[in-house]
């Protein structure tokens, strides 16, 4: 009897080693919904907007012993999912969807097809194309990186060296770069696809557009000078200001194109007329960002080392100090919805003021590493660098997040362009 329930036993340890294996090789099966990398259906698709364009792409499956792939779309007035063309092949992996429009939202789904029918299981994703250009400078990745108009994605990458100051012209599409590994400056066109390269600098950091004659200011910490040239490479006038003290922030006032210029080394604030000529210093401690108020003139500076925020009229006179920050460091204003964005990098916060009376709006906190900010001035959005997160979070006017662009480099600064 003992013999015979041992003989039980034995079979039925076999047979559940031998069920427990064929689980184990259904469950790699990538049509298995089991399969816990698949889920029984396609992988890596990604729908990626971009400019009257969607482009989607997703892993090949050649050998998997498919049909092809079924894509389908549901657009803003569908009520149902409609097939994109024909059946795509097990060998295909992307797919530009030009049947769109600009500014309106779109799902997409992916499946399997097996015996002529597609499989239940599907891969899903949605991307809003619209006409907005937002560039990143990333040192980590290393690129320039154009996002997609949606915020959810990286749309394109351009192979720069380590772009960190960054700096965009509407009317030309021209990306201007300063470069860590060399101290140098660039601009990368995007409509002809070229890149060109300045020399001459020994620590270029940070670049002010002066969008009246496409010319740029550039700080060069180390030579203790501000260049100003133009696209060709040329000198623009002044070709130079001179005898500073570690240079870096820089900015234009839009309304008479005066030059602001942060001597971080120096402890001070210089402020010069659109011909190089001084028209004040203001003494303040290692000041880092300065944007500037077009209508009332005012510049707003941020020291990073100081936790300070400080307001200085054109005359050079300090009007006010806000201790409101952490570590702030970029600095934004947004005129048409009364609005200071400042971007808390010790504090990981983004900081939001009211630009007429400086109260408080909100603030936005878990932005690790908060280091720039661009607003959107037809929305009042704003998109936030957030370095140590690695990531770019765009905002609502109210603070909400509303999408992130995650697995970036290192990034340093942002400029948006809403588009034509």
């Amino acid at each position: 009897m003992g013999r015979v329930t041992a003989l039980l036993a034995l079979a039925a340890l076999v047979f559940a080693a031998l069920l427990g294996g064929c689980s184990r090789r259904d469950r790699a099966n990538p049509l298995d919904p089991a399969n816990p990398a698949t889920g029984g259906g396609p992988t890596g698709f990604n729908a990626i907007a971009d400019f009257g364009l969607v482009r989607l792409q997703w892993d090949p499956e050649p050998g998997l012993g498919i049909d092809g792939f079924l894509l389908e779309r549901l657009a803003p007035a569908d009520t149902v999912y409609r097939p994109i063309g024909s059946l795509l092949p097990a060998s295909a992996s992307r797919f530009s969807d030009f049947g769109v429009l600009n500014g309106k939202r779109y799902l997409y789904r992916l499946s399997f097809v097996i015996g002529g029918a597609p499989a239940t299981r599907t891969a899903s994703d949605e991307a809003t194309p619209g006409n907005a250009r937002i560039w990143v400078s990333d040192a980590g990745w290393p690129a320039l990186l154009r996002l997609s108009p949606d915020g959810r994605d990286v749309a394109q990458a351009i192979g720069v060296g380590a772009p960190n100051g960054l700096a965009y012209d509407q009317a030309s599409q021209y990306v201007w770069y300063t470069d860590l590994n060399d101290g140098q400056v660039g601009l990368y066109d995007p409509q002809v696809v070229a890149k060109n390269r300045f020399s001459g600098f020994s620590d270029a950091r940070e670049l002010a557009l002066d969008a009246v004659n496409e010319s740029v200011w550039i700080t060069d910490r180390q030579a203790g000078r501000v260049r100003h040239l133009y696209p060709t490479g040329a000198s623009a006038t002044p070709g130079a200001i001179e005898l500073l003290d570690g240079p870096t922030g820089i900015a234009l006032d839009p309304g008479d194109r005066s030059v602001w210029i942060c001597e971080n080394a120096g402890n001070r604030v210089r402020h010069f007329d659109v011909n190089g000529g001084p028209l004040s210093t203001t003494a303040f401690s290692a000041p880092s960002r300065v944007a500037v108020d077009s209508v009332s003139h005012i510049a707003w500076v941020t020291s990073l080392d100081r936790g300070l925020v400080t307001r200085i009229a054109a005359n050079g006179q300090a009007l006010d100090t806000l201790l409101v920050a952490s570590g702030p460091l970029g600095i934004t204003i947004d005129r048409d919805h009364d609005r200071v964005w400042i971007a808390d990098a010790v504090g990981d916060r983004v900081i939001v003021m009211r630009l007429s009376n400086r109260a408080a709006v909100f603030t936005v906190s878990g932005l690790h590493g908060a280091r720039d900010i661009a607003v959107d001035r037809t929305t009042g959005e704003a998109w936030v660098v957030a370095s140590t997160d690695r990531a770019v979070v765009r905002l609502s006017p109210t603070g909400a997040i509303l999408q992130r662009v995650t697995g970036l480099g290192d990034p340093s600064e942002i400029r948006f362009d809403p588009g034509k």
